[in-house]
This record gives structure tokens, C-alpha cells and sequence, in this order.
């Protein structure tokens, strides 16, 4: 190998690096892009679902497959337990009228909605401090959009409660 040939061999091993640092320095560059997108779309369909299961049981069909949309597209990347409690929540709106309890229907969204939070939060490295009943009080009624009514106490909101009186009690 002459002087010459051992120049171009040179240059393209550099030009070859080169081209690969140039690629993983893009590559880098995207990746937090992409996350964002991806935590971005996760933030808006948490959104939508948390907007869609209020009346849910009462709700018109176009409500009905705004809430289902938002749901197949969380069973795509959410984590398990947001799909577990989104699944308790379905399984509470859709009981038959006969076994429908409304405290048990909340006690399944506000667990569905912490749930929703923790996930989010992680993904931004905080943690809620929340408990369920400190979610959200008012419950809109889509017969009735002229007053809200409260939202019926359950189980999870009372627990703390309930746990407080029986300790006075037991002194």
C-alpha cells in the first residue's frame, strides 16, 4: 500500500465515523421529542377520559364514543393498573339498573382518575399526594345541565372517616 492509498483509506474510516456521529447525535435529539409527543398524547387522552365519564351511564351516543375512543386509545399505553381501573369503572356504569350503586360508581372513577394522575405524574417525576375524595365534589347530570348535583358519598371517601371515629371511639 502506497502513501496515497493509505490517505484514502484514512479519509473514508473518517468519513464513515464521522456520518455515525452525525447519525447518533440525531438520533439523541429526537428521542425527547418523541417522548413529549408521546406524554403529550397521554395528558389529552386522560383529559378526554376523565371528561367523558361523568353521565356516562345517561350519556347520548355521541358522548358514549367520545369516552370509548379515548379508552381503546389508553388500552394501547396505559399502564395496567390505569386499564384495570378504568375496567372497574365500565364494569360499575354498566350494571344492570337493578345493582347499579352510584357511591360504588364514583368510588370507580375517583379511583380511575388517581390512578390517571399517578401515571402522569411519574412521567414528570412527582407524585400525588391526593386522596380519592379530594378529586372533584360536583358530578354533572346531562338531564338536568342546569344545576350539578353532588357527588354521592362512597366508600373510599367515607374510609378515612369512618377509620378516624372508630379510633376516638375505641380511647
Amino acid at each position: 500500500m502506497d502513501l496515497y492509498q493509505a490517505i484514502q483509506y484514512i479519509a473514508a474510516i473518517i468519513v464513515i465515523v464521522g456520518a455515525g456521529v452525525l447519525l447518533g447525535i440525531s438520533l439523541r435529539r429526537r428521542q425527547p421529542l418523541q417522548a413529549a409527543h408521546s406524554q403529550h398524547e397521554r395528558l389529552q387522552t386522560y383529559a378526554e377520559l376523565i371528561n367523558t365519564m361523568d353521565g356516562l351511564r345517561t350519556a347520548n351516543e355521541h358522548h358514549k364514543a367520545d369516552f370509548i375512543s379515548a379508552y381503546y386509545r389508553a388500552l394501547v399505553y396505559a399502564p395496567d393498573k390505569v386499564v384495570a381501573a378504568l375496567n372497574a369503572f365500565l364494569q360499575t356504569v354498566t350494571l344492570p339498573e337493578s345493582q347499579y350503586d352510584p357511591s360504588k360508581q364514583t368510588a370507580a372513577r375517583d379511583s380511575a382518575v388517581l390512578e390517571m394522575r399517578r401515571d402522569a405524574q411519574r412521567q414528570l417525576d412527582t407524585a400525588t399526594s391526593l386522596k380519592p375524595g379530594n378529586l372533584y365534589s360536583i358530578e354533572i347530570n346531562s338531564n338536568d345541565s342546569k344545576q350539578p348535583v353532588m357527588k354521592p358519598e362512597s366508600q373510599v371517601d367515607t374510609a378515612p372517616i369512618m377509620a378516624e371515629a372508630e379510633a376516638k371511639s375505641a380511647h
